[in-house]
C-alpha cells in the first residue's frame, strides 16, 4: 500500500492517515502450431480526433419498455410507422443478382418473444444466401431499432420471407443446434479475435476493393485493426488467453494488391496460411464476381471451428440507412443460442462500465442486452460461444469521433475483455460500487484501519479517495488519496494515522469516500466517520 497524498488530519502538526509494460506479444494459431503474430507495425491512417463531449443522452439500441404493455391500437400505429419506413427502405435499396424489383414488406411486434419481425415477399430472396443479402437486412434492422429505441424493447430481430425463414429456400445452410460448450475456466483459453473486413479481390474488374464505405471518413475495414489489437493486448494480460487471429498485423506488402497485409481480408490471410484448406477460405455458394465478399465472413467462424476456439469475438462497427442519426453500442448474437446470449449479455455491461469511465463519454449510449439475429453469419457458422460486437456508429459523426479517439477505443476493448473474463468465470454482471464503510475508531499517534466493504470486480491497483464533510475546529483536516494493490474478493483496507502531540480530547471525522480503480471506474461517495481516541493513562 502506498500513499499518494499523505495529509489527513491533524492536531497541531501534520498527520497521515496499474501501469502499462507494454502488450504482450501475440498469438494466432496454425493447424498443428502457433505462429506468432507480430504487432500492428503501422501508424494508424485515421488522425486520432479528439472526441467531442457527447452531451446529450441517447437511447441505447434495443431500450424501452415492453411492446405488450401498450394499448393494441398503439402498437398497430407504431407497426404500420415502421412497415411504411421500411418500405422506403427496401424501395431504394439496390436489388441483389435473384432479387425483384418489386418487395414488399411488412413490420410487427411479437409480444410473447419481444421480437421484431421483419416480412418480406418472396421476391426479396436472392441467388445467394450471403454477405450483401446480410447487409441489407441490417440495414433494414437498424432502421426500425433506430426508431423504436427508447420506446419499444427489442431482444432480437426475425426475418421472414413470405412467413418463411430463410432455410426454407436455402435448406443447406441451416445449421444445427449444436452443445454448448462449459463455462468453466480451463488452463489454455483460445479466443478468436476477429477483426472485420479488408480488402478483398473483386473479379468484375480484377480490381481489391473494401468492404465498408466511409461517410464520415472513418473506414471499418482498417479501424477495427486497432480496436482488435486492443482487445488482443488485454485478452493476453488480464485473461491470459491464448489468441486466434484471423487477419495479419504485418505491414509488410500484400504483393498482388499493393496494400499492406494489415489492410486484407481475412479470407486473403486465411489462404495464405492454409492453402491445402480451401473448405476454410473458399466455402460459398456464391460464385460470381463479388464471391469473395461472402467467403471472408464465412472464413472467420470456420477458422475459429478448425482450431477448436473457446470463444469468437467478432469486432466491428456499425452502419444505419445513411442518415446518420443512429449511435452507440450494440451486440448481437445468434438466436436461441443462450450461452452466447449469456457472453454478449456480460460484454455489454463491462463495456458499458468502462466506456462510462472513460472522460468525455460518460453517456455514451450502450446496449442494455445483446440482440439476437439468425442471419449473422459469423455468429451461425460458429461452433462455439460467438458475439458480434457493433463498437460504434460509423456513419454517425460523434460515434466517428470516438472511434479514432484512442481512449475510447482502449474503454471499449477492456470492457469485451472484462465481459468475456466474467462470464469465463461464471460472475455475475455486478456494478462495481461501496457497500458499506463500517465506522472506525483508532488510538491517536498510531495508525488503524478503514475497512471498506465492496461489490464488483476492480482492476488493481484501486484508490480509495477521501473528501473531509466536517473536521473539528481545533485539528487540521485535508482530502486524502490511498492506493492499495492488496484486497480480498469484496473486501479492502487503508490505514489512518491521527497525529497530535497535544490534544487530549477524543475526536470524531465524516468524509465522503469514493473508490477508483486502474481503469478508472468510479464508485458513487459513501460517508463514513472514524474516531481518533486519547490513550487511557
Amino acid at each position: 500500500m502506498t500513499d499518494e497524498n499523505k495529509g489527513y488530519p491533524t492536531g497541531t502538526r501534520r498527520s497521515q492517515g496499474r501501469s502499462n509494460a507494454g502488450r504482450p506479444p501475440l498469438l494466432s494459431v496454425m493447424a498443428s502450431a502457433c505462429i506468432v503474430a507480430a504487432t500492428l507495425a503501422v501508424q494508424s491512417p485515421l488522425a486520432a480526433a479528439q472526441a467531442k463531449p457527447d452531451g446529450q443522452v441517447v437511447a441505447p439500441l434495443g431500450s424501452g419498455k415492453a411492446a405488450a404493455t401498450f394499448a393494441s391500437k398503439d402498437r398497430l400505429k407504431i407497426e404500420a410507422m415502421l412497415t411504411d419506413e421500411l418500405q422506403r427502405v427496401v424501395d431504394r435499396q439496390k436489388r441483389l443478382e435473384g432479387q425483384g424489383k418489386i418487395v414488399r414488406v411488412k413490420a410487427s411486434l411479437d409480444i410473447t418473444s419481444k421480437a421484431l419481425v421483419i416480412d418480406l415477399s418472396r421476391a426479396y430472396v436472392p441467388k445467394f444466401n450471403g454477405g450483401r443479402f446480410e447487409d441489407q437486412q441490417h440495414e433494414l434492422a437498424m432502421v426500425a431499432m433506430s426508431i423504436l429505441s427508447g420506446t419499444i424493447a427489442v431482444d432480437e430481430v426475425r426475418f421472414l420471407f413470405d412467413g418463411k425463414s430463410i432455410y426454407k429456400y436455402f435448406p443447406q445452410d441451416e445449421i444445427a443446434p449444436r452443445q454448448p460448450k462449459a463455462t468453466t475456466v480451463e488452463p489454455a483459453d483460445l479466443v478468436v479475435v476477429s477483426a472485420a473486413h479488408g480488402y478483398y479481390f473483386h473479379y468484375e474488374d480484377n480490381t481489391w476493393r473494401l468492404q465498408r464505405p466511409a461517410p464520415q471518413g472513418v473506414y471499418e475495414d482498417l479501424i477495427t485493426q486497432y480496436l482488435a489489437q486492443h482487445l488482443e493486448g488485454y485478452l493476453g494480460a488480464r485473461s491470459a488467453a491464448n489468441l486466434g487471429i484471423p487477419r495479419s498485423h504485418l505491414s509488410d506488402t500484400h504483393v498482388p494488391s499493393g496494400h499492406p497485409w494489415w489492410k486484407m481480408s481475412a479470407r486473403t490471410y486465411l489462404e495464405s496460411q492454409f492453402p491445402d484448406n480451401p473448405t476454410m477460405w473458399s466455402t460459398s455458394d456464391n460464385q460470381g464476381d463479388d464471391r469473395q465478399y461472402d467467403q471472408d465472413i464465412n472464413a472467420r467462424p470456420k477458422f475459429a471451428n478448425h482450431i477448436n476456439a473457446t470463444a469468437l469475438l467478432s469486432i466491428h462497427t456499425n452502419a444505419d440507412d445513411g442518415s446518420g442519426t443512429a449511435r452507440g453500442t450494440i451486440v448481437a448474437y445468434h438466436t436461441g443460442r443462450e450461452t452466447s446470449r449469456a457472453l454478449g449479455s456480460s460484454v455489454l455491461c463491462y463495456m458499458a462500465e468502462q466506456i462510462h469511465a472513460v472522460p468525455g463519454y460518460g453517456s455514451f449510449p450502450v446496449a442494455a442486452a445483446p440482440t439476437g439475429y439468425t442471419n449473422k453469419g459469423e455468429n451461425e457458422l460458429a461452433h462455439m460461444p460467438a458475439i458480434i460486437v457493433e463498437t460504434a456508429f460509423h456513419t454517425n459523426a460523434t460515434d466517428a469521433a470516438a472511434l479514432q479517439d484512442t481512449n475510447f477505443q482502449k474503454g471499449a476493448m477492456r470492457g469485451v475483455e472484462k465481459g468475456y473474463r466474467m462470464w469465463r468465470q461464471g460472475k455475475p454482471c455486478t456494478a462495481q460500487a461501496i457497500a458499506s464503510i463500517p465506522a472506525a475508531t483508532g488510538y491517536i499517534n498510531t495508525a488503524f484501519p478503514v475497512t471498506v466493504n465492496f461489490q464488483g470486480y476492480p482492476q488493481l491497483p484501486v484508490k480509495a479517495e477521501t473528501k473531509v464533510v466536517s473536521c473539528p475546529a481545533t485539528w487540521n483536516c485535508s482530502n486524502m488519496v490511498k492506493s492499495t494493490t492488496m484486497l480480498s474478493q469484496t473486501q479492502l483496507q487503508y490505514q489512518i494515522l491521527c497525529t497530535s502531540p497535544n490534544q487530549v480530547a477524543d475526536a470524531s471525522f465524516t468524509v465522503d469516500t469514493t473508490l477508483v480503480d486502474a481503469d478508472g471506474v468510479r464508485t458513487q461517495p459513501v460517508r463514513n466517520t472514524y474516531t481518533c481516541k486519547w490513550p487511557a493513562t
